[in-house]
């Protein structure tokens, strides 16, 4: 039960947001939390999700944050930043995603990297943009814009760190 209405309750702060984005840019409550245990927590919600559109997909989701790694921030906006990146590396044919987090300076960079196909050059370049879906079918093109969004509202920022034919890896910063 505490699991569904936390999926609830999260459910209803997406939609919330969804609506922030399209007026202004959302407030993140920010609060002291374990980053390895949302990362967790993203990992079990992208294998279901997976699983309730096809019980054989794999859906490898491998978190190597550490432990011990508390940050602070809001924990609702940061799962969602971690959902959109997760979520479109397994709908554009990835199997496995890796998310890594180390401190650097005052930022601790949190990479999230997956064993897909890479990302063509004429995406590449407008994949923060609104509705830019890199062609795939379903998707509102919103995903990564949004997580931009919401990685700026904590002082950090989100960039393309690589993309090759063997995966690509995205880096996005946050301060401590």
């Amino acid at each position: 039960a505490p699991t569904i209405l936390g999926t609830i309750d999260r459910a209803a702060r997406l939609a919330s947001d969804a609506i922030e984005y399209v007026r202004d840019r959302p407030t993140p409550r920010i609060d002291a939390f374990d980053l390895a245990d949302l990362v967790d927590e993203v990992g079990i919600a992208l294998q279901e999700q997976g699983e309730d559109h096809d019980p054989n997909l794999l859906r490898n989701w491998q978190n190597e944050v550490g432990e011990e790694c508390r940050i602070r921030a809001d924990r609702d906006l940061l799962y969602r930043v971690f959902v959109n990146l997760g979520r479109n590396a397994f709908e554009a044919g990835a199997t496995a995603v890796t998310v890594r987090a180390v401190a650097n300076g005052g930022f601790l960079l949190v990479d999230v990297a997956d064993n897909g196909r890479g990302i063509p050059p004429a995406v590449a370049s407008q994949l923060f943009r609104p509705f830019t879906t890199g062609g795939r079918a379903g998707g509102a093109g919103l995903g990564l814009a949004i997580a931009r969004e919401l990685v700026r509202a904590h002082g950090g920022d989100i960039a393309l760190s690589e993309t090759r034919a063997s995966g690509t890896t995205f880096r996005f910063t946050l301060p401590l």
